[in-house]
C-alpha cells in the first residue's frame, strides 16, 4: 500500500494512501485477526478500508485506544496536538484529516461517478449556478457537503435546506442546525480521478 501525500500545513495535516488489497495488508490482518470490530466486518473491501485506516493511523503515530466514536459515528481524538479528525475513503484511497484548534471533515470520491444523476438532491438551483462554472463543480459541491456533514456530526440535515454552499470561488459554505450557523471553509486535491476535499470552521 503505497504512500500517497502528506500535505501539511501550520495547524492541519492531510495524510492519503493508495488503497490494495487484502495481500498486501498481511502484516494489520494478522494483528488484527482476532479483534472484535474487525471480525464483524465482512465484506473485503470494506476489510481493506478498515485495515488500511489502521495502517495509515501507524504511519501517523495514531495508538487504536487514540480513536474512538461518538453517538453518531463521528470519529474523535485523544492526541497531544491535533483535537480534531476526519476520516474518509474512496474505491482507491483512504486519508485522515486532523486540525489542531478547528473541527474538520474529509470526503474523497472518484471523479467518474455520475454526480449529475443526483445533482437535484444535494443541490437548490442558486447553488447549481455557482458549480456550473467548473467542469468537475458537481464532483467538488458534494464533497463540499459531504465533508461539511460529517464536521457537524449532526444527523438528519438536509443536504440542500441545512448546508448553503455560497461561493465557489472560495469554496465557502454554511451549515445550519436548530441552534446556529456555523461556517465552513474548504480546499481540495485532486489526484489521478480522485478528488480530495477538506472542509473546517472558519472561526474568523
Amino acid at each position: 500500500m503505497p504512500f500517497e501525500l502528506k500535505r501539511e500545513f501550520e495547524d492541519n495535516v492531510l495524510f492519503l494512501w493508495r488503497l490494495a488489497g487484502l495481500e498486501e495488508l498481511n502484516e494489520y490482518l494478522e494483528r488484527y485477526k482476532d479483534n472484535a470490530k474487525f471480525a464483524k466486518i465482512t465484506h473485503p473491501k470494506r476489510q481493506t478500508e478498515w485495515l488500511a485506516t489502521r495502517a495509515l493511523f501507524d504511519v501517523i503515530g495514531l495508538e487504536d485506544d487514540a480513536i474512538s466514536y461518538n453517538e453518531n459515528g463521528k470519529p474523535l481524538i485523544n492526541h497531544p496536538e491535533y483535537k480534531y479528525i476526519s476520516i474518509s475513503h474512496s474505491d482507491e484511497l483512504v486519508g485522515v484529516y486532523l486540525h489542531k484548534t478547528k473541527v474538520v471533515g474529509l470526503d474523497i470520491e472518484s471523479l467518474d461517478r455520475d454526480f449529475e444523476r443526483v445533482a437535484h438532491k444535494y443541490l437548490s438551483e442558486d447553488e447549481r449556478e455557482i458549480v456550473d462554472c467548473d467542469e468537475d463543480g458537481l464532483a467538488i459541491a458534494w464533497c463540499m457537503k459531504e465533508a461539511a456533514y460529517k464536521a457537524q456530526g449532526e444527523p438528519g440535515l438536509n443536504f440542500i435546506g441545512d448546508i448553503e454552499i455560497i461561493s465557489e470561488r472560495v469554496i465557502l459554505m454554511f451549515v445550519k442546525n436548530r441552534t446556529a450557523t456555523r461556517e465552513f471553509i474548504a480546499w481540495y486535491i485532486k489526484l489521478d480521478r480522485q478528488l480530495c476535499l477538506c472542509t473546517c470552521e472558519t472561526l474568523f
